[in-house]
């Protein structure tokens, strides 16, 4: 399907463009849209080959970038940073954010 281009809809169905599909890419893939959306570019993604190769290929990497962060050792240092710095943003002064050596 070539972008911007639109199959016919089954009646009553909004069909979204291959522009409007690719610009909904990242919020569809983390679940921030609403099941009418989500339903809307799952069958976009039903029929044009071109945006389902794209998204899974998306999803594959997203996935991959989430299981390599699970595995990676932050050192204690950094993560005591991280924490200062949080703590500073919301005003807490030390309160629970003990940090356990792994």
């Amino acid at each position: 399907m070539k972008r911007g281009s639109t199959k016919k809809a089954e009646k009553g169905q909004r069909e979204i463009t291959c522009l409007e599909a690719f610009r909904s890419l990242y919020p569809f893939l983390d679940g921030e849209f609403g099941s009418e959306r989500n339903r809307e570019i799952q069958r976009h993604l039903d029929r044009c080959r071109a945006c389902c190769t794209k998204f899974e290929f998306e999803k594959a990497l997203k996935s991959l970038i989430q299981e390599k962060a699970r595995e990676a050792e932050v050192p204690l240092h950094l993560r005591q940073r991280i924490a200062s710095f949080n703590r500073g943003l919301l005003g807490l002064r030390g309160e629970g954010a003990e940090l356990n050596e792994r």
